[in-house]
């Protein structure tokens, strides 16, 4: 009768450490997976952090650019305002006339 108590204990603490083996290996595939899952995202993150900066470099090359240009179309600006200088009581066809004795 001791001998069938020892061996019932035996074979359920048996299939108790065959389970926890199981569950050990089903818990190492996932860590596994989920491990290999994390460095294809790490992977992933690199290559997105690398074309962010190559774009965040190219707006702000952009931005210099925008901004010379705004001065050239300010300067242009305000050179043809200065070429457009009117002067009051100046009428049209006097400066008609003056161009006839001009010639």
């Amino acid at each position: 009768m001791f001998k069938n108590f020892v061996e019932s204990i035996a074979t359920n603490l048996t299939k108790r450490v065959d389970d926890l083996v199981n569950k050990v290996a089903d818990l190492k595939a996932s860590i596994e997976f989920s491990q290999n899952d994390i460095d294809n995202h790490k992977t992933q993150i690199n290559l997105l952090d690398t074309n962010l900066q190559s774009v965040t470099e190219e707006i702000s090359k952009l931005q210099t650019i925008g901004a010379k240009q705004l001065e050239k179309t300010i300067y242009f600006e305000n050179q043809s305002r200065r070429n457009n200088v009117r002067i009051e009581g100046h009428c049209r066809g006097v400066r008609r006339k003056l161009g006839k004795y001009r010639r």
